[in-house]
């Protein structure tokens, strides 16, 4: 609970607007060139213009601070679902194990194959849809190190009375 109240202090400015429906706009903290957003946020309809809480049904940390100028904890309005009697009551019922497929029912449907779905446009190795990101990109003062390294060193085994000789040569 403590993460849940420490969580509003990112936040700048808290504009009251109703204390009927509890709505307030809140100012973010400017921070790397990001932040002075405004949001509003609605504790009795229990939403906020960012949606992360109607999306997680956690309070977000706009949501928490309007909580703190209200004086309600942001506990208290933790969507249901995540209420430990609503725990309780998902895994009370007994579970059945599944049977082998020998008892199993026929199903009243037949999968049909449909060749349009995948096909091949060009010959060769499917092109990759991963995303590609920083971790992907070398470093160009890596690259220049190694074709430093090839200039400056050149490497030559062989293999004289079953004794492995490596030969540098300098440039």
């Amino acid at each position: 609970m403590k993460s849940i109240e420490t969580n509003h202090l990112v936040t700048v400015e808290v504009t009251k607007y109703s204390h009927a429906q509890q709505s307030a706009s809140v100012v973010t903290r400017r921070q790397n060139r990001h932040g002075m957003n405004t949001h509003v946020v609605k504790i009795a309809n229990r939403e906020c213009l960012c949606g992360k809480w109607n999306q997680f049904g956690i309070p977000c940390s706009h949501a928490q601070k309007v909580c703190g100028a209200y004086n309600i904890s942001a506990a208290f309005i933790v969507k249901d679902y995540y209420d430990l009697m609503a725990y309780n009551n998902t895994y009370s019922k007994h579970f059945e194990p599944v049977q082998s497929e020998d008892y199993w029912d026929d199903p009243n449907f037949q999968l049909v194959h449909d060749p349009t779905i995948r096909t091949v446009t060009r010959p060769g190795r499917n092109q990759t849809t991963r995303i590609h990101n920083e971790m992907d990109w070398r470093q160009k003062r890596a690259r220049q190190e190694a074709n430093n390294n090839k200039e400056i060193l050149q490497y030559k085994k062989c293999v004289i009375g079953g004794l492995l000789i490596i030969l540098v040569f300098f440039n």
